[in-house]
């Protein structure tokens, strides 16, 4: 059990514990229940009641919900209005590190999805420095930064392997505010969050996917053939009338990672 304060608060480490418990107890449960399913059940049949099923794991009704809300993004189960939860028949998909499947109506972080499937995600790299905006990036960011800019350097890797290049410009300054964004390079800070500290606050979000040939410094870097067929995220933060405090290029390795997207209508 985790102390109180003065105030009668838990100090922030704890909220920090409670939160890695959770994500923990999320991940064994999911991970149990494709155990049970492939030892137990077969195409068709049908999964016990949420209850039975949170007494079986010694877990919450909440937490075998969450679990199978992500079987059910898997393409795993299948759920049937008045009737219950059901083993899809479901295709094949192509293996890269593992199958690992995001609901993007709900996401804070896809490499939070990866960890929760037991895989180790890390900074390869980091570097904050001021460059010349590339000409994709000059296009959008303020006028002030046409000739120089931020410019924080990720290389994030899944076991290991560089599964993804992060490059985030920044202006120098936005509205007379100096911007300082090398915390960034520390995975615990986020553009949200330093934003907070600026004083700016962010209307929209906006990125665009499109497949290029990797160039020579990104194929380097994944450790990937000059030219080969990438994703390339282009993402804008605005905070207002299409002014720009951040431009994002995110290359993705398709040797360690592909995308597959799944939309649900939700009632309110």
């Amino acid at each position: 059990m985790c102390p109180t304060d003065a105030t009668g608060k838990n100090p922030p480490y704890c909220n920090k514990m409670t939160l890695m418990q959770e994500t923990h107890l999320s991940a064994r449960t999911c991970q149990e229940l494709r155990s049970h399913i492939d030892q137990h059940l077969k195409p068709g049949d049908r999964l016990p009641s949420e209850k039975d099923l949170a007494t079986l794991l010694s877990v919450s009704r909440t937490t075998v919900r969450a679990a199978l809300e992500q079987l059910w993004l898997e393409g795993k189960v299948e759920r049937r209005w008045g009737a219950g939860t059901f083993v899809r028949k479901s295709a094949e998909l192509p293996q890269h590190i593992d199958q690992v499947f995001v609901d993007v109506q709900s996401i804070d972080t896809v490499f939070g999805t990866f960890v929760q499937r037991g895989h180790q995600v890390s900074y390869l790299d980091t570097a904050c420095e001021k460059v010349t905006p590339p000409t994709i990036v000059r296009a959008l960011l303020p006028p002030t930064s046409e000739k120089e800019c931020w410019r924080i350097t990720r290389v994030i890797g899944v076991d290991g392997a560089p599964a993804m290049l992060v490059y985030d410009h920044i202006p120098l300054s936005i509205d007379g505010v100096d911007l300082d964004p090398s915390p960034m390079i520390e995975s615990v800070t986020t553009l949200t969050k330093l934003t907070d500290e600026w004083g700016i606050r962010i209307e929209r979000n906006d990125a665009t996917v499109e497949a290029i040939c990797a160039p020579l410094a990104v194929a380097e870097t994944l450790g990937i053939k000059l030219r080969t067929p990438i994703l390339r995220s282009t993402q804008t933060a605005e905070v207002r009338d299409g002014l720009a405090v951040a431009v994002t290029l995110i290359y993705q390795n398709p040797a360690v990672m592909s995308a597959r997207v799944v939309r649900a209508q939700r009632s309110n």
